[in-house]
């Protein structure tokens, strides 16, 4: 789950009026956990817009930086310290190092729209960040789309990005000495079933987190769209008619809350049908178990069965209706994490 490209673009759609500003890409970190392929624009007067966040340490250098970028129209790599001086000495300050790329774009070229289409269309993109004079970024779709900002690939970086990238998850990034490289794959897609109390907040919370939100219901009068910021898709049906479900592969999730057993029954069969990793029913104990001793007793396969998260989430202590969607949203979490077990970061920093 990473909501930052998202965001990004996201921002380039409200600066879409802007004139060329300076892109700042976060290109190498040493000793820093932020993930490269961070970026935010550089204005004029000083402000830093997105999700690269280097802290007061760097933005002073940057501002120089980006100043430079303006007079001479031509891309640079600066290399920040962000820890040193007498504040480091105190553990004051943060500590390690990172190189950031700027260079003159604009907000508004078709290239940043074109990403936005794909991630709300659920499609795979790749992102080639190319350095020195001459610089520019690329989109690479599956279908074979590009979009280009600046200057486009060479042969070898075009080899280079037909490639596959190492690691796993929702983004991967890899840096040689003339390009960074970027997969970003589709957002984890969240189809919330019914618009109860825990409905809104769960929808708001994943829409945040950076998930693709669908919500689908049989009272169309409780489904307006303006009701429901964040919320890609929303479906509606007829008073009893089955409820309509999105096409479900391995990157989406189903949290069930219509407590309506005929709605539970059809869409758990439905969604046991289909790879998805979270399928999760929010139900007392009692009730869960009281369907799923139904749904065995009618021909479901036990191994089938277990899939089913129910009660849904983790027992944060938390009861409000925001406090179960975010123990909802925290058990999805954990689980497409590749296996991560939740801890205290403080716990894992002193091992």
């Amino acid at each position: 789950m990473d909501e930052t490209l998202d965001d990004f673009l996201s921002l380039c759609a409200q600066l879409s009026s802007a004139p060329d500003l300076v892109l700042a890409t976060l290109i190498d970190t040493w000793e820093v956990r932020q993930p490269l392929g961070r970026r935010a624009w550089l204005l004029p007067d000083g402000q830093r817009l997105g999700t690269l966040t280097l802290g007061g340490c760097a933005d002073s250098v940057l501002r120089r930086a980006a100043q430079q970028v303006r007079h001479s129209a031509r891309a640079v790599r600066v290399k920040v310290d962000l820890g040193s001086g007498e504040a480091y000495e105190f553990g004051l300050t943060c500590s390690g190092s990172v190189e950031v790329h700027l260079q003159l774009a604009s907000p508004a070229h078709p290239l940043w729209a074109k990403a936005r289409d794909e991630r709300l269309a659920g499609r795979v993109l790749r992102l080639v960040t190319r350095y020195g004079p001459d610089a520019g970024v690329t989109l690479l779709t599956d279908a074979g789309e590009r979009e280009v900002l600046g200057q486009p690939l060479t042969p070898a970086q075009q080899a280079r990005a037909d490639l596959p990238l190492q690691g796993s998850g929702g983004h991967c990034a890899e840096r040689t000495p003339d390009a960074l490289y970027e997969r970003w794959l589709p957002a984890i897609g969240l189809v919330v079933v019914g618009s109860g109390p825990i409905a809104r907040p769960l929808t708001q919370l994943a829409h945040t987190m950076g998930l693709r939100v669908t919500v689908t219901d049989d009272r169309p009068e409780r489904l307006q769209p303006q009701e429901w910021p964040g919320t890609q898709t929303v479906l509606s049906v007829c008073t009893g008619q089955e409820l309509r479900l999105p096409p479900l592969g391995p990157q989406d999730a189903v949290v069930i809350h219509s407590h309506d057993y005929a709605h539970e029954l059809s869409v758990l069969t439905r969604a046991l049908a289909s790879p998805s990793p979270y399928v999760a029913l929010v139900a007392s104990r009692r009730r869960g178990q009281a369907l799923l001793k139904f749904m065995q007793d009618t021909g479901t396969d036990p191994a089938q069965l277990r899939r089913i998260h129910t009660p849904a989430g983790f027992d944060l202590g938390l009861e409000s209706p925001a406090g179960i969607a975010l123990s909802i949203l925290s058990e999805l979490a954990e689980l497409m994490g590749r296996g991560k077990r939740g801890r205290p970061i403080q716990a894992l920093d002193h091992q």
